[in-house]
């Protein structure tokens, strides 16, 4: 069993689809992507308009499913907060020693990064769920995601391509009164590289 450290913030900003002040022009490896790209449209300011991500019923479930779901779903609900710029339901989902979780927080709210990411599609490659190490009764998720291309979008409306791209990435996921919180994680660029250990 693996236990993971916390995500450098490169490999953090490589989920979000941004590096730095890079130009919109500039792209990531690309592969063709399953899913069509949700409906959008930028604001001004550079911001989304869009529809939330659809919560999965099985999160209702203390189960290693449910944990798998609501990882998933966190995922995307960073980069829809990113976009939009509502990040109730991320707030919601991260937990307070969570460190890669306040990183998407923050990203939320940093207006000088010049640029903002549309919305992609995130497809779920694989699954491991086991009992987490280091939190009781938690869940500790690791799932292989491709974020799906897409377009950055800088304050002035101006568009420009961004590869897909696959990640590793594993959270300990517990279930607690007010829903699933992500307790503490990690996201490896390099999906066939090995995440950082922790003792």
């Amino acid at each position: 069993m693996r236990r993971w450290g916390v995500a450098a913030t490169a490999a953090v900003m490589m989920l979000a689809g941004c590096s730095g002040h890079a130009s919109p022009g500039a792209s990531e490896s690309s592969s063709e992507s399953e899913a069509a790209t949700p409906s959008a449209s930028a604001s001004a300011a550079g911001r989304i308009s869009a529809a939330p991500p659809e919560r999965p019923a099985v999160m209702d479930n203390n189960t290693e499913e449910g944990a798998a779901a609501a990882v998933a779903y966190y995922i995307r609900q960073s980069l829809y907060a990113e976009a939009t710029g509502d990040d109730s339901e991320l707030q919601a989902m991260s937990g307070p020693g969570c460190k890669p979780c306040q990183y998407f927080v923050d990203r939320v709210h940093d207006e000088n990064r010049g640029q903002w990411l549309e919305i992609p599609d995130v497809d779920v490659l694989d699954t491991h769920v086991f009992p987490s190490e280091q939190h009781d009764g938690a869940f500790h998720v690791e799932l292989t995601v491709r974020r799906g291309e897409a377009e950055v979008i800088d304050p002035q409306g101006i568009r420009g391509p961004i590869g897909s791209q696959d990640a590793v990435i594993g959270f300990d996921a517990a279930q607690e009164s007010g829903g699933w919180q992500m307790l503490d994680g990690a996201i490896q660029a390099d999906e066939n590289a090995s995440p950082e250990a922790t003792e």
